[in-house]
């Protein structure tokens, strides 16, 4: 996945090492902003260009938009509900079925605002004034940092309902997982197991608002 806020000095990283990037051993690259997708296309970029959720594709001008400019696979937005889903959802789409899902990206790091940056990327909360936990992780190389959800998307339980939206593919999205939640989120994938603890199911049954 490129970086959530891709300026210049990220892009000139990314050239200086592109006999790296171009070497691994990866199907492509998850693409979060347009600045990141127009370096991929400057640089010639041969592998699969992957839209990410956030990257807008709500109808069909936008979809036709993306795919002209070379987009290999979208991510459905967040944001709509299953019916919604229905309406866009190919074989080039894929559809996030669970994780903690951004619900901000700070162009600035926090700590830096705060007078507090020690130049060291890593992962703290947030608690909000119904004291839940919101995750942060503060990406300093790129300086800027995303906030969480306090809880999980979870739609494995509703596998039935998923097949048929037509997606080509689904995403498992692990952002502050332990290496012991993993193997726990895998294996109720595989076995299309009920969520436990606190979840959500996010837009799928409400849509946008």
């Amino acid at each position: 996945m490129l970086p959530a806020v891709f300026r210049m000095d990220t892009a000139a990283r990314y050239e200086k090492r592109q006999d790296f990037w171009r070497g691994l051993l990866v199907d492509g690259y998850v693409v979060r902003n347009p600045e990141a997708y127009e370096f991929l296309q400057r640089i010639r970029w041969k592998k699969e260009k992957i839209l990410d959720h956030n990257v807008y594709i709500f109808n069909r001008s936008s979809r036709r938009f993306w795919r002209e400019k070379g987009a290999d696979f979208f991510t459905a937005p967040l944001e709509l509900n299953e019916k919604e889903l229905k309406d866009i959802l190919t074989k080039d789409g894929i559809l996030i079925v669970y994780g903690r899902y951004p619900m901000m990206v700070t162009a600035n790091c926090l700590h830096k605002t705060l007078g507090h940056c020690k130049k060291v990327s890593g992962q703290w909360t947030l608690t909000d004034r119904y004291q839940k936990v919101f995750p942060v992780k503060n990406y300093c190389r790129d300086c800027y940092n995303i906030l969480y959800n306090s809880r999980p998307l979870y739609l494995f339980d509703q596998m039935e309902t998923l097949e048929r939206l037509g997606a080509g593919a689904y995403r498992i999205l692990f952002t502050t997982e332990s290496e012991r939640e993993v193997y726990t989120v895998l294996r109720s994938w595989m076995e299309g197991a009920k969520p436990g603890g606190e979840f959500t199911r996010g837009h799928f049954k409400r849509g946008v608002e």
